[in-house]
């Protein structure tokens, strides 16, 4: 007869108390997870600084190797924590303006241990739009854009607001034609002829010595083999006068000479010889000074009734707040971004290219071309940047 199984019959068979007992292989991992662990913790936190390294150090920094102390000064609940004292014993950061309403610290924009990447640099919109995003001040006053968020939502530039300031006649479109009269012949003026960018990518302001003399001799006088220095009007008459007394005095007979007008348009032909020396010398101011008052300084110049030269107030620097590298920007043609130079005749007009030609290229679909806040703009004021007066030796910072 075959013996009946029931359910509870058969689980009386199995062990329930299987699970308390430790077998080789489980007890033996618990033994190694938890020795392995106290040693990781016993080599982090006395065994090895280096495993509180995230990484080498920027270029500028590679003297600091090995010696965490220099920088990370500060007390925190891990370890030690960089302060921007720390920043500042070597380093001048000037805050970016008095009205903003709090100053970040070094390292929320400045991230140490990331390669030989430049420190300087900071490549985040974030740490800008922070406060550009939605700008506060403490006056309330706001002289800036409120909100930018990134440069495709960029205002246009404040200097293509106001007429240019310079006090110079001048058009381009005039210099820019063919056949223009020059020293040896017609030429053809480029926009480099005047105008140059140098090392710092800044464009040299034209003058008159390098750039226009060449075709606008300030000439005088037939007899004088000179021209008047480009310089205040009771110097450059001055400088006449010395150069037709010396002149007379070589050449005593032109007393007797009666020379054509240098320009019939506006001096009238003499009637007769001047008959003495002293009486040369006065025809011939007297004609320097119908010049310079009628036609010389008044080309380029404005002069008022008492004869007195306005500065030409030609701006150095048009975009205050930002920064501009022409060098780079070489591989185009000038009149790519100065596209209404060729058609200008007046002074007060702007030649600026607008944010529009700029988002062209620096945009963040072009990798050539950053469109990062950086890339135009510095945070720090540097015009109130102070000597540093470290005390630091040469051995400390080595760790010797």
């Amino acid at each position: 007869m075959a013996r009946t199984r029931s359910t509870k019959s058969l689980s009386q068979r199995i062990d329930r108390e299987y699970f308390k007992r430790l077998y080789t292989i489980p007890k033996w991992r618990r033994i190694l997870s938890l020795a392995f662990t106290a040693i990781g913790l016993m080599w982090v936190l006395g065994w090895s600084e280096p495993a509180f390294n995230a990484g080498p150090l920027s270029k500028g920094h590679h003297i600091l190797e090995g010696n965490c102390a220099t920088c990370h000064t500060g007390s925190a609940l891990w370890g030690k924590k960089v302060e921007d004292q720390a920043c500042v014993t070597c380093h001048d950061g000037p805050a970016h303006k008095e009205q903003q309403t709090f100053t970040p610290g070094c390292l929320t924009c400045h991230v140490e241990h990331k390669g030989s990447v430049e420190l300087a640099s900071t490549i985040l919109d974030a740490s800008c739009t922070q406060c550009h995003g939605n700008l506060q001040t403490k006056n309330g006053k706001i002289t800036v854009a409120a909100s930018v968020a990134d440069f495709a939502s960029h205002p246009d530039f404040g200097a293509l607001k106001s007429p240019d300031p310079g006090t110079i006649k001048f058009g381009h479109q005039v210099h820019m034609k063919a056949d223009l009269r020059g020293t040896n012949g017609p030429t053809q003026l480029k926009c480099s002829t005047c105008h140059q960018a140098g090392r710092d990518g800044q464009m040299k302001i034209a003058n008159f010595k390098d750039d226009c003399e060449s075709c606008h001799r300030l000439e005088f006088n037939r007899r004088v083999d000179k021209v008047l220095p480009h310089d205040k009007p009771e110097i450059a008459l001055a400088f006449a006068r010395q150069t037709l007394t010396d002149y007379i005095a070589k050449h005593p007979g032109d007393v007797n000479v009666v020379d054509p007008a240098i320009d019939p348009r506006i001096m009238a032909a003499r009637l007769g010889p001047a008959g003495s020396a002293a009486e040369w010398i006065r025809r011939g101011m007297e004609d320097t000074e119908t010049l310079m008052w009628r036609k010389t300084c008044v080309e380029c110049h404005a002069v008022s009734d008492k004869h007195e030269v306005a500065k030409a107030q030609t701006p150095v620097t048009w975009l205050k707040g930002a920064k501009f590298d022409h060098n780079p920007h070489g591989v185009v043609a000038c009149t790519e971004c100065h596209g209404n130079a060729l058609q200008s005749k007046a002074t007060s007009d702007v030649l600026l290219p607008n944010v529009a030609t700029c988002q062209q290229c620096h945009r963040t679909s072009n990798p050539s071309a950053s469109a990062n806040c950086t890339e135009c703009h510095v945070y720090h004021d540097w015009s109130k940047a102070k000597p540093i007066d470290t005390q630091r030796k040469i051995l400390e910072l080595l760790n010797r």
